[in-house]
C-alpha cells in the first residue's frame, strides 16, 4: 500500500486513483449514473485519458437506462465532437436525436440546446 493509500485509510478520503476505480467499477456493474459520470470523465480527460469512443460507450450505456442527462451529454458530444484519442466527429442527426430524447425525458436544458441546434441548422441552409 502506498503512502497516499495509507493516508486515505486514515482520513477516509479517497485518492484520485481510488475515485476513478470506484466509478469504473460502478459503471461496469451497470449503475446508470456512474456510467454517465465515467463517460464524462472520458470526454474531459478527468482521471483518465480523453477518449471519445470510451466516452460515447459509457454515455450510451447510461442512456440505455433512459437517463436524461446522459442523452443530453451525448447530444452535446455529437454537436461539438471530441478531442483526444478516438475522436468523435460532429453528427447533427445524432445530436438532435439525443437532445430531443433528453427533452422528452424532462431535462429542460435540452430544450434550449435543441432550439439552438435547429436555429443554427436552418441559418446554415439559407
Amino acid at each position: 500500500m502506498s503512502e497516499e493509500d495509507k493516508q486515505a485509510v486514515v482520513t477516509g478520503v479517497l485518492t484520485p486513483r481510488q475515485t476513478v476505480d470506484l466509478f469504473a467499477d460502478a459503471a461496469k456493474a451497470q449503475h446508470p449514473m456512474s456510467q454517465y459520470v465515467y463517460g464524462i470523465m472520458f470526454v474531459r480527460g478527468i482521471g483518465v485519458e480523453q477518449d471519445g469512443q470510451q466516452a460515447v460507450k459509457w454515455l450510451n450505456d447510461a442512456a440505455d437506462h433512459d437517463l436524461a442527462i446522459a442523452h443530453y451529454a451525448l447530444g452535446v458530444v455529437y454537436r461539438d465532437g471530441t478531442t483526444g484519442l478516438n475522436e468523435i466527429a460532429p453528427d447533427e442527426r445524432k445530436s438532435a436525436y439525443h437532445l430531443a430524447r433528453a427533452s422528452a425525458l424532462g431535462y429542460t436544458p435540452a430544450n434550449d440546446a435543441l432550439r439552438r441546434l435547429s436555429f443554427e441548422y436552418t441559418r446554415d441552409i439559407q
